[in-house]
């Protein structure tokens, strides 16, 4: 994250007792504890409807992806088997 690369695939967060691998990490222009840009969280699934577990699961990848950063992100996505394999976006936080 620190060496600014655009996408990061499968990288891991931790923090305790928590652990995940988010499919994609995709880097944003929002300014965040690692400078002029900061990650948000993608994750592809299968389902063609997103599920409650999947927030869940977005959300703690987003909780961790702060702790690294040093910013909550905004927005998080979610990847379904559609057509276009458009992202469905979440909001996870208002801007500061």
């Amino acid at each position: 994250m620190k060496q600014r690369t655009d996408i990061i695939a499968q990288g891991a967060l931790a923090k305790g007792r928590w652990f995940g691998r988010p499919d994609v990490l995709r880097k944003t222009p929002q300014k965040s504890g690692l400078q002029e840009w900061s990650y948000e969280i993608c994750d592809c699934k299968l389902a063609l409807e997103t599920k409650g577990t999947t927030i869940l699961q977005l959300s703690l990848y987003t909780e961790l992806v702060a702790e690294v950063q040093g910013h909550f992100p905004e927005w998080m996505y979610v990847v379904t088997p559609t057509e276009q394999f458009e992202p469905e976006p979440y909001r996870f936080a208002e801007r500061n």
